[in-house]
């Protein structure tokens, strides 16, 4: 098309936080996942995206562990076969089912080291 191509780097739900690692900064595997604002009573997971769009492998389960404040952590071990790419960090938290509340997203840019 006369437009090319356009993509949604960066997204975020009210309320939802990341505050490790720091937008466009390197990461590598392992690497520590922490933030606020997610929902105390769902599941919340992380996504880790290449240049391509493509989803990274992860070597464990990408699901965070979330308190009772809604802050969230974990560490993610990935494969990754081309160093120093922008990639895309997706965290979902994502209420479970039946329940009458609304489902957080954080999408932000990094540099898969």
């Amino acid at each position: 098309n006369k437009t090319g191509l356009w993509f949604v780097t960066a997204a975020q739900t009210n309320g939802i936080n990341l505050t490790q690692p720091q937008p466009s900064s390197v990461v590598t595997s392992p690497t520590n996942i922490k933030g606020t604002g997610a929902l105390t009573d769902g599941q919340t997971t992380v996504t880790l995206f290449d240049h391509t769009l493509t989803s990274l492998s992860f070597l464990n389960n990408p699901a965070l562990n979330t308190d009772t404040n809604g802050t969230y952590t974990g560490m993610l071990f990935y494969t990754n076969s081309v160093q120093n790419q922008p990639g895309l960090l997706l965290v979902q938290s994502v209420p479970p089912g039946g329940s009458n509340k609304t489902g957080q997203l954080l999408l932000t840019q990094v540099i898969l080291g």
